[in-house]
């Protein structure tokens, strides 16, 4: 199925120096092999229902605060 970021992603392919887009093609390819190599089974909900509400309130608070604070800081300088 064709969809408008497949587009998107083509249109951006196009405008690179053959090279680039070969670099391009093998990076996905990288990408999508290690993506199913490293795809692990997870386990059952059955099987880690037993953790539900072992987590005070106070310390999911502190986790959910720590999360946001590190998750949506972007590094400019990381591309």
């Amino acid at each position: 199925m064709t969809t408008p970021t497949i587009h998107s992603v083509v249109r951006m392919l196009e405008g690179l120096p053959q090279t680039q887009q070969e670099q391009a093609a093998a990076h996905l390819r990288d990408y999508l092999a290690g993506t199913r190599a490293t795809r692990r089974k997870g386990k059952a909900g059955k099987q880690v229902l037993k953790f539900a509400g072992t987590i005070s309130k106070p310390d999911l608070k502190q986790m959910q605060q720590a999360i946001e604070a590190g998750c949506e800081q972007v590094d400019g300088n990381e591309w």
